[in-house]
């Protein structure tokens, strides 16, 4: 049985309050209601190791909630597009982000017309948003929309209009949430987290790769 990492728990829990705590000014990071400034350090120095240890958790929690299912993607594709490059390591630690990119087979590696991602923003830090991004703004949206329903007719599609500064071409899935509410010390089962996840991704089946390589 997998577990949520503690750090990630506790992260996600205040997600306002340890952002809060992130915030610089002119000096630096600052907590104000502490006036030591040896507390201060020391305050800090403890939000940096949960937060990097959070950063390491995410990343970790990312890799087991896709890996399969990509391998499962790529075998059903194979000939018919290409995956890469996935965003992986410093990135997904940074931004609590996973990415990759598809292209056509012989097509040039730069190529990144279009992508497929999933992660925690923070609008919505108690859920995981799936999502899909093609080149063409927003006129793409419902192209998308339209190919991925095929597969799940009731699936709850967002376009990008109806998110916080997300880029024209964006459409995201239902959200997966994370039921922090039955976290027991701060640990809590991934399991059924992770089925869910692997669940909502499999709306991109090969037959919209097939139509996502026609754009761009």
């Amino acid at each position: 049985m997998a577990q949520f990492g503690k750090a990630l728990v506790f992260f996600l829990k205040y997600f306002a309050e340890m952002q809060r705590l992130y915030e610089r000014d002119e000096d630096g990071r600052t907590i104000p209601e502490i006036d030591s400034k040896q507390n201060r350090k020391e305050v800090l120095g403890k939000v940096d190791a949960v937060g990097a240890i959070a950063s390491d958790q995410i990343a970790a929690l990312l890799d087991l909630c896709t890996q399969d299912w990509l391998k499962d993607l790529k075998r059903k594709t194979n000939g018919v597009a290409v995956f890469g490059p996935e965003r992986t390591g410093a990135y997904v630690r940074r931004n609590w982000e996973w990415s990759i990119f598809v292209r056509r087979p012989r097509q040039r590696t730069r190529d990144k017309a279009r992508e497929i991602g999933i992660g925690i923003y923070d609008s919505s830090p108690t859920v995981l948003t799936p999502w899909v991004w093609g080149l063409g703004g927003v006129a793409v949206e419902p192209l998308m929309i339209q190919w991925l329903k095929v597969a799940d007719p009731a699936a709850e599609l967002r376009r990008s209009k109806e998110h916080v500064n997300w880029s024209g071409g964006a459409v995201s899935f239902s959200p997966i949430s994370i039921p922090l509410d039955e976290a027991v010390d701060f640990e809590l089962n991934v399991d059924d987290f992770v089925d869910r996840t692997r669940k909502a991704l499999g709306i991109i089946t090969p037959q919209f790769i097939e139509k996502f390589l026609e754009l761009g």
